[in-house]
């Protein structure tokens, strides 16, 4: 893992801004939920103090999407995460599954957690090193170099197929920088689906978070808040 740009900002707040690809809650006339995306902006601090502001840009434009809320503590991390990452794959492990029941600790469900890692705090090439190391622990790991995601950055294609409850197998995917090892993007693609499963469901990319900015910074309004941001594509994610 060599260094981000990213490692030598500094400040007390982590910063993420994300773009996401959903569905929205209520159906179209045929039954479909019509397509989302949201571009969400974190500000948090170790202690759970920060700020989130979210954006609609489902029809290219740049909509505030509910309140500026700021907060003086509560964002809370996910269970296991104190504020910091452990430095051992093994120990981080139990961590991301603090909690959890033994029919969710599968490979799929420690990957699915990582997705939502950068959410609590910057992780540093340390943490990312340690991610990297328990990433190439899980079984049935399929790596692919030569893709790139939504903003057109080179990535590495790391994914852990499954089948769910309904019989719908799944590839849970991360894409990785090929150098820093940052997180660029993740999403559930969906490989063969069942009979019974949701229409809404089967979009052949599910879910998808495209991670667009991950830093320090010294207070929550910087960088300021707003939909500026890099030009997104279908990308080559096989």
């Amino acid at each position: 893992m060599r260094p981000a740009a990213s490692d030598v900002s500094r400040g007390p707040y982590s910063y993420l801004e994300t773009r996401q690809w959903g569905h929205q809650a209520f159906p179209d006339g045929d039954g479909r939920l019509p397509p989302s995306v949201q571009r969400i902006q974190w500000w948090r601090s170790l202690a759970g103090a920060g700020r989130q502001v979210t954006w609609d840009e489902t029809d290219g434009g740049c909509r505030q999407d509910g309140g500026d809320t700021r907060t003086s503590g509560g964002m809370e991390g996910p269970a296991g995460i104190a504020g910091r990452i452990a430095a051992d794959p093994d120990r981080l492990r139990r961590q991301l599954m603090a909690g959890s029941l033994p029919q969710e600790r599968r490979p799929r469900h420690v990957v699915s957690v990582i997705m939502y890692l950068p959410d609590w705090g910057y992780l540093d090439r340390s943490a990312r090193t340690t991610i990297v190391r328990l990433l190439a622990e899980q079984p049935g790991l399929q790596p692919l170099t030569g893709v790139t995601d939504r903003a057109g950055r080179p990535a590495v294609r790391v994914a852990v197929r499954d089948t769910d409850s309904l019989g719908t197998v799944l590839d849970v995917v991360l894409l990785l920088h090929p150098v820093s090892g940052q997180l660029l993007a993740s999403y559930d693609e969906v490989v063969g689906a069942a009979a019974n499963t949701d229409p809404n469901y089967l979009t052949n990319l599910h879910g998808y978070r495209l991670y667009l900015d991950q830093r320090r910074t010294p207070t929550t309004q910087q960088p300021a808040a707003g939909c500026a941001g890099p030009a997104t594509t279908p990308g080559r994610t096989r």
